[in-house]
């Protein structure tokens, strides 16, 4: 199947039956503009490459809750997705600090970076970043830690994903902190 030929409503479709080829593909396309979403965030006490897995998070998220019925396509609930992510990032790496609304780059200004076309080396770059992740989710957690984890990402509370897996949230609580450690881990560069 040639992946490349599929819209990305039809990718998140195989996405969600566990194509990881798909992901891969969807990945590619979206990383570069989760990116150009981070770095878009000036004078964050955040590094960038933090920022930039935090986009990853935000995106992998609105992979496994997007609803081809909700109206919209997947590229503008994706960057809702990713904005949001980040935001809730900052707010909370930041309680005590109130950021100043100026140092913050308003998510319309970001349309102009995003019409830069990457090269084609930097396509291939981002690619092959997309199915390290791919390939990182798939062989370093076990089943339950993936499926925790990507209840987790559809923006599930510790009590509903307790619920769903009908396991304690204490055991909910575990799970993640295995699977974020070992993803942090293995993706830390």
């Amino acid at each position: 199947m040639n992946y490349s030929l599929l819209s990305d409503e039809e990718l998140v479709n195989l996405v969600k039956e566990n194509d990881s080829e798909a992901f891969s593909c969807l990945t590619a396309r979206y990383i570069e503009k989760a990116k150009i979403i981070a770095l878009s965030f000036k004078n964050v006490p955040i590094e960038n490459d933090d920022l930039i897995q935090e986009a990853m998070t935000g995106f992998l998220s609105a992979v496994y809750s997007f609803k081809n019925d909700s109206g919209c396509s997947f590229a503008t609930y994706s960057s809702r997705c990713i904005k949001n992510r980040l935001l809730s990032v900052i707010r909370s790496s930041s309680a005590k600090k109130r950021i100043p609304h100026e140092l913050v780059v308003p998510f319309e200004e970001t349309t102009e970076l995003s019409e830069n076309v990457p090269s084609p080396e930097e396509h291939l770059i981002s690619q092959s970043e997309a199915e390290y992740i791919s390939s990182v989710i798939s062989s370093s957690l076990s089943k339950q830690e993936k499926e925790i984890f990507m209840l987790y990402l559809t923006g599930m509370s510790y009590d509903e994903i307790a619920r769903s897996a009908r396991i304690s949230q204490k055991a909910v609580d575990g799970t993640l902190q295995r699977a974020r450690k070992k993803l942090r881990e293995k993706l830390s560069l």
